[in-house]
């Protein structure tokens, strides 16, 4: 599928879709499953604390960041476009700004976990199934900023 080519309200439906509707599902369960493998494995395994305390400042990030874009952004978007409000050209400007900068804080923490988990790639058995999830995680995070920020937002500022 040609992202680009996609008229704004589909390439939206599709974020939401995919990657939002990924994260809010994801999410929840990979902090259980983090909090059972330390439950097993913290002693082993200190990082997994690190992890853990990066992990949970990702998701408290990632979701303000989906309830603003959601909420604020995409309808502002949306109602710009169909209605050809070229003076929410700089408001739009703005929100985006604003959403890159919270991709580039999203994006340094994705760092740090990957960091600490690639630690972990030579633990045991019982620690490679997460790993696994974090690294589909950041598959599905960089995959979702890459459509936003390069194709998205342009797409949404040019009128």
């Amino acid at each position: 599928m040609n992202m680009k080519k996609l008229p704004l309200s589909e390439l939206i439906e599709e974020i939401i879709e995919t990657h939002h509707k990924f994260l809010r599902e994801e999410l929840p369960s990979l902090l259980d499953l983090l909090e059972k493998v330390i439950t097993q494995e913290g002693s082993n395994f200190p990082k997994l604390h690190d992890l853990k305390k990066v992990f949970v400042a990702f998701f408290i990030d990632v979701n303000a960041h989906l309830t603003r874009e959601e909420n604020i952004l995409f309808p502002l978007i949306f109602r710009a476009h169909t209605q050809k409000l070229t003076a929410h050209v700089a408001q739009l400007r703005n929100l985006i700004a604003i959403m890159e900068e919270e991709h580039d804080k999203i994006d340094q923490e994705i760092d740090q976990m990957r960091e600490i988990y690639l630690s972990l790639s030579s633990a045991p058995s019982s620690l490679q199934g997460l790993i696994k999830r974090f690294v589909a995680l950041e598959e599905d995070m960089r995959q979702h900023t890459h459509k936003e920020n390069e194709i998205l937002f342009p797409k949404a500022l040019t009128f």
